[in-house]
C-alpha cells in the first residue's frame, strides 16, 4: 500500500496527479518542497547533500532507513542523532565520480550554500568563508561499503555537482525507484554542468523526467533552478 501524506490537495497538485496516475507516483505540496508517494516503497532513503534535514522527503516513508551524506562536518551530530532515532547510517564525504579529494568553499554564515565550484554572479552568496579540503566517494561505493540494501529513493542537492554525483551513482541509480534533484537551469556554478547535459544523464542510466516539483523566479525573473522528480523511463 502507497503512503499517503493527508491535507487538502491544491489544484496543482491534481493536476500533477492526474498526469502521474498510471505510472504509481504522487506529488503533495509541502511549504515548496513535495513528500512523494510511490506504489513500491523504498527499503533506504539516500540524502546527498542532507544539509540539518530533509523532513518531507523522509517523513513520506517513515519505515525506511537512512543513509544521510554530506561534506560539512558541522552537521556531523545532527545526522548521528537522527541515523540514532531512526536508523540507517551516515558519511562525512563528498559525493562525486571517481574517489579523491577536493577543495570545498564553505559557507560559515549559511553551510546549506557551501559548494565545490565558485559562484557565478547570479548565485553570488554573502558571507564569512573558508577553504577546506574534503574526501570525494562515488555514491556506488559507499553503498557497498555501508552495505545499504535497495530499492532507493535518492534525494541530490549539492550546489552545482549534481552531474559528477550521478556519474559515480550508476548502479545506484538503477536501483532506484525514484531521483529528487536540485538541477541548475542557469549558470549558477562556474565550470559546473548545462540543465541539458544532466537531463542527458539521468536519460542515458534509464531515468526520466516525472514532475517539476517547485520551480521559483528570482528577483531578475529568471528561475535558477529547478527540484525535478525523476522516475524510470519504462513508468513515464
Amino acid at each position: 500500500m502507497a503512503t499517503t501524506l493527508h491535507r487538502r490537495r491544491s489544484l496543482f497538485e491534481r493536476l500533477a496527479n492526474r498526469l502521474l496516475r498510471k505510472t504509481g507516483f504522487k506529488v503533495v505540496e509541502r511549504n515548496r518542497w513535495y513528500a512523494i508517494t510511490v506504489a513500491e516503497q523504498p527499503t533506504t532513503l539516500i540524502d546527498i547533500g542532507c544539509a540539518y534535514d530533509t523532513p518531507a522527503f523522509r517523513r513520506a516513508f517513515p519505515a525506511a532507513k537512512l543513509f544521510l551524506i554530506d561534506p560539512i562536518r558541522e552537521y556531523a551530530p545532527h545526522m548521528e542523532s537522527q541515523i540514532a532515532r531512526l536508523g540507517g547510517a551516515y558519511a562525512i564525504t563528498a559525493v562525486g565520480s571517481k574517489a579523491g579529494k577536493v577543495q570545498i568553499t564553505v559557507n560559515l554564515d549559511d553551510l546549506e550554500k557551501s559548494s565545490i565550484y565558485d559562484r557565478t554572479p547570479l548565485a553570488a552568496k554573502e558571507g564569512r568563508t573558508e577553504q577546506r579540503t574534503v574526501i570525494v566517494t562515488p555514491l556506488d561505493e559507499l553503498v557497498r561499503q555501508y552495505g545499504i540494501q535497495p530499492p532507493f529513493g535518492v534525494k541530490i542537492d549539492t550546489e552545482g555537482n549534481e552531474l559528477e554525483v550521478i556519474k559515480g551513482a550508476q548502479d545506484t541509480i538503477k536501483n532506484s525507484l525514484f531521483v529528487i534533484m536540485e538541477v541548475s537551469v542557469q549558470e549558477r556554478f562556474v565550470g559546473s554542468y548545462r540543465f541539458a547535459e544532466l537531463i542527458a544523464a539521468m536519460d542515458a542510466v534509464g531515468f526520466t523526467v516525472g514532475n517539476i516539483l517547485s520551480a521559483e523566479p528570482d528577483h531578475h525573473d529568471l528561475v535558477r533552478f529547478l527540484d525535478i522528480l525523476f522516475i524510470p523511463s519504462g513508468k513515464s
